[in-house]
């Protein structure tokens, strides 16, 4: 390698007339082709930059807007973010008018500002905040399909212990903990990432111990059209079956499907029928959907493919 990056830097300073045989030797070493050895020199002096630590990041929003955005996410029926976001500026007039909701200007304002992908963090974490309150104690948290860990990190920040975040992308998995330490979330025991199949993991979590106060499944597409659907049907209930087996009483699941072919009610239907075979009860807290401004045609019904529901364990 030192030999490799000795002769490659050698070659910005030669003579026109030297960098051919420069070439040449680089080749006979590597054993590379003439066009992938005209990149090396390039490739052995490119600086490479080391960023300072960045410090944990402040909050933007404060206690005001999180619970006047609480407030008007129950008015408003709970919806998701993309919902929420783009009427957000309809009620508040309304509300502050006759006194349901007293916030200065600036909270109105950071209201209509704030993304949906901000508001549904917000929420997620209040999600951990109220089970501390009503029960005393910090949740453990199961994150299915993960991804990049964004509602791992949302229930992290808001006091959870023992979150486990399970996705079969290492290199996702790889930008949640790149996340996590610019959220300020130290690496411990508490916040645990996982690579792996998640009916397989959903599967040995069962035979141990531990069990969960707020479950999260947010798979990718099981069904890609109506061929696949009585396929896709049964994947959605394994998950969620092996998800509410592992759910503590008073524990929350929010479970959701992107397959444009099942559709809402179907997807309803499933996860009742996991809620039976798991010999439990749970109360519907609220059906979760895409924002206003994803709208569906009515031709098309396939178009209403985010649904989603949030139950809690009796």
């Amino acid at each position: 390698m030192g030999q490799r990056k000795a002769i490659a830097t050698r070659y910005p300073r030669a003579r026109k007339a030297d960098k051919g045989k420069i070439l040449d030797e680089l080749c006979a070493t590597t054993g590379w082709r003439r066009n992938p050895a005209r990149k090396a020199p390039a490739a052995a002096l490119r600086l490479v930059l080391v960023r300072p630590a960045r410090r944990p990041r402040t909050p933007t929003y404060g206690p005001d807007v999180v619970v006047a955005l609480r407030f008007c996410w129950a008015v408003l029926g709970a919806p998701t973010g993309k919902r929420l976001a783009p009427v957000m500026a309809e009620p508040m007039p309304t509300l502050r008018r006759f006194g349901e909701l007293d916030v200065s200007d600036q909270v109105a304002a950071a209201l209509v500002a704030m993304s949906p992908a901000t508001m549904d963090r917000r929420l997620a974490a209040d999600l951990v905040r109220d089970f501390v309150r009503i029960n005393g104690r910090a949740p453990r948290v199961l994150n299915c399909f993960c991804y990049t860990g964004g509602f791992s990190i949302a229930a992290a920040r808001a006091g959870a212990v023992g979150v486990l975040s399970v996705d079969s992308s290492a290199d996702a998995l790889a930008l949640g903990q790149s996340n996590m330490a610019l959220n300020g979330i130290g690496v411990s025991a508490q916040m645990r990432w996982s690579c792996g199949d998640v009916f397989e993991q959903l599967r040995s979590l069962r035979d141990q111990p531990e069990r969960y106060d707020l479950i999260v499944l947010d798979p990718p597409k099981f069904a890609t059209n109506q061929h696949q659907v009585e396929r896709a049907a049964r994947a959605y209930k394994d998950i969620n079956l092996g998800a509410l087996r592992l759910l503590n009483r008073g524990g929350m699941l929010m479970s959701f499907s992107c397959s444009g072919a099942i559709d809402v009610d179907l997807f309803q239907k499933i996860v009742a029928g996991a809620v039976f075979d798991a010999g439990i009860d749970c109360y519907l807290r609220a059906r979760l959907g895409a924002g206003c401004d994803h709208p569906a045609l009515m031709t098309h019904p396939e178009g209403e493919y985010l649904k989603g529901l949030l139950l809690e364990r009796v």
